[in-house]
This record gives structure tokens, sequence and C-alpha cells, in this order.
């Protein structure tokens, strides 16, 4: 099972998985989830459990194929050293083995094991079931977002400049898309939190006036 992306999508996604909170028990999420549809679109899901990021970024002979690849320091620093020459980098997984081999278009070759296995549930097999059905046809509440999760989504985005969707419901993931790029998708998930945090939609406050 062989899958390849972009230097440039591998060091974007990179980020979202290395911002997974040192105590969150889901040691995967530290990874990005590849996989290739049965039409032969490659697709790359990066999330922290606060956002996510998904892009459609090729075609593969390879259906089926799907697997977590490691962000390892030496990998990514390869990768992003390679994005000025238009490289990829190429991942070769042997389930039985329980190993996949990374090399880059340079021919760089990752020392170890690039993929990542777990035992637990792996909910970036499941990464459709983020989206909501429907976007919302009725405000409910505002987005709430810090600085450092809005600034990541949008980093990973292939222009880094986002849009986001036209109607915000704070129960249900709000998407955002590139603004030139429809290939990507990021998700803002809904936080237990949400309505107590902003209960209302912004305004414009009476002391503007």
């Amino acid at each position: 099972m062989e899958i390849s992306i972009t230097c440039d999508v591998f060091s974007r996604f990179s980020k979202i998985a290395a911002s997974i909170r040192p105590d969150d028990q889901r040691a995967y999420l530290r990874s990005i989830w590849l996989e290739v549809t049965e039409t032969g679109d490659v697709i790359a899901v990066a999330s922290n459990a606060k956002i996510a990021a998904v892009e459609k970024v090729g075609k593969s002979e390879h259906k089926g194929a799907k697997f977590n690849v490691c962000i390892d320091d030496a990998l990514v620093n390869q990768c992003e050293t390679e994005i000025s020459f238009n490289s990829s980098v190429t991942f070769v997984n042997n389930p039985a083995l329980k190993f996949v081999s990374a090399k880059t278009s340079l021919g760089y070759v990752h020392a170890g094991n690039a993929g990542v296995y777990t035992d637990q549930k792996n909910e970036f097999e499941t990464w459709r079931e983020w989206f909501p059905d429907e976007l919302p046809a009725e405000v409910n509440g505002g987005i709430f977002s810090n600085l450092e999760n809005l600034a990541l989504l949008a980093s990973s985005s292939p222009t880094a400049s986002v849009v986001f969707q036209e109607i915000i419901d704070n129960k249900q993931p709000v998407i955002v898309q590139d603004v030139h790029e429809p290939a990507w998708l990021g998700l803002f998930m809904p936080r237990p939190d949400a309505q107590t945090r902003s209960p209302e939609p912004f305004a414009i406050p009476d002391w503007v006036q």
C-alpha cells in the first residue's frame, strides 16, 4: 500500500498533528491520516481534537490504502527543506509488519517506522462523520476559538487564507474553506462549553454608536 503526498502538504498538516496536548490519551492523533478512496483520490487528514484539516491532495492507483504516518522531527524538517524543490514524500505501508517506510523525492529515507498504529478506536477512520449532514439554516450562538487554533488551522490551508461558512451553529462543527483552493476544508469542532462561552452571536456594542 503506497501513498505519496507533497512535502508541502506534509509540512502544513504536521503543524496540527504536533499541537496535540501531551496529556491526550489518543497518541495516534499525533500523526497524519492518509487514505485513497475508491475513486482514487488521495485524502490527507490532521486533527488535534479541537480543529481538523482535510485536503484532497492527488490521485493514486492504490485504492483502499489507508494508514497513519508519523510527524517525526527529522522527517518534517527534511520535507520543509524540499518544499522549494516541489518534492513529495512516499509512504509504503506493510500492514502485516505494522511498518511504514518513507522516502522523499531527493532520496531522504526515514530511519525508523513512519507508521503510527493504535489498538484504540482510530477516529480518523470515520473522519467524514465529523462533518454535519448539512449546513445550518439558522444562527445558534457564535464560534469560540483561541488565536493559536485559529492561526494553526489557517496555516494548514494551501494559501493560509480562509473563509467561514455563512451561518454558524455552535452545536455543530464549523466549516472553513481556503479562499482559493476548494480541495481543502477546515473544521472547528463543537465545544461542550460553547453555549456558556458565547450564548449569543456577536453584535456591535452600543458604545460604537
